[in-house]
């Protein structure tokens, strides 16, 4: 099993706050997990966990075209996409 993920790992919340911050919003309008009434994506969201691509990197020897979010994110913004 290969965790297919970027150079940076990172929470969901750290992505989407650059995201605002890219797209010039104030304040990001989060949830608490309790507030999530779909079960299955109230587990995937407590289940979700950091990961490591080095195996992955390792065994395909692949170099990202974007290593991290930031750089993906920018490449979205900067492009409109």
């Amino acid at each position: 099993t290969y965790n297919i993920c970027d150079d940076k790992p990172a929470s969901q919340i750290e992505v989407a706050a650059y995201g605002a911050k890219l797209l010039k919003l104030k304040k990001l309008n989060t949830i608490k997990l309790e507030e999530v009434e779909n079960e299955m994506l109230k587990n995937f969201y407590r289940d979700s966990k950091k990961v490591d691509n080095k195996k992955m990197k390792t065994f395909f020897n692949y170099n990202l075209k974007y290593p991290t979010y930031i750089e993906g994110l920018n490449h979205i913004f900067d492009n409109n996409i």
